[in-house]
C-alpha cells in the first residue's frame, strides 16, 4: 500500500514540474524572439548607417571628380607626382 502511495506522489511531484516547464516554455520562448527581434533592428541600424556613410563617399567622390580634371592635380595626398615635369 505504502508502495502505490508512493508512486502517485511521485507522479502528482513530476505532473507539477510538466505544469511549470510548461508555463516556463512561452517566457523562455518570448525571450528569445525579443533577442532575435533587437539584433535585427540593430542590423538594420547598421545596414542604414554603411548605406548613408556609402552614398556619402560617392557624393564627395562626385563633387571632387571635375576638380581633379579641371586643375589636373590630385589632392596632396599625391604631392610627390608633379604632372608638369
Amino acid at each position: 500500500m505504502t508502495v502505490w502511495e508512493n508512486m502517485q506522489k511521485a507522479e502528482a511531484a513530476i505532473q507539477k514540474l510538466v505544469i511549470k516547464l510548461e508555463k516556463k516554455r512561452p517566457y523562455s520562448l518570448e525571450r528569445i524572439f525579443n533577442t532575435l527581434r533587437s539584433g535585427s533592428r540593430k542590423t538594420q541600424v547598421v545596414r542604414s548607417t554603411s548605406t548613408a556613410n556609402q552614398n556619402q563617399h560617392i557624393s564627395i567622390t562626385i563633387k571632387t571628380a571635375p576638380n581633379l580634371s579641371k586643375n589636373g592635380q590630385m589632392s596632396s595626398l599625391s604631392g610627390c607626382f608633379r604632372q608638369d615635369l
